[in-house]
């Protein structure tokens, strides 16, 4: 196995743990948890994207360019759910 298929499973796999994450934390949103356990959530979220960057770049682009596009549209998932949180604890 190559060391670009190594990087894809890689981020395959952390794709998968922040979509994990975002589902455990929708879920805590929706039972009433929105103190420092989901902040914690959130920022696992965020944190498994940083390991997506680091993971990126190490793969090429134009071969693996639906993973860089996933990137982009998984940043801007968590961005919105911390929006819908920020305005759910607003009110």
């Amino acid at each position: 196995m190559s060391s670009q298929d190594d990087a894809a499973g890689d981020a395959k796999r952390a794709i998968e743990a922040f979509m994990a994450v975002m589902v455990e934390a929708r879920s805590m949103a929706a039972a009433g948890n929105v103190g420092a356990d989901l902040d914690d959530v959130l920022r696992h979220a965020s944190e498994l994207l940083d390991v997506l960057d680091d993971v990126l770049l190490r793969l090429d682009a134009k071969e693996h360019d639906a993973l860089f596009q996933a990137r982009w549209v998984l940043r801007v998932r968590l961005e919105r759910l911390r929006e819908e949180l920020r305005g759910g604890r607003a009110h």
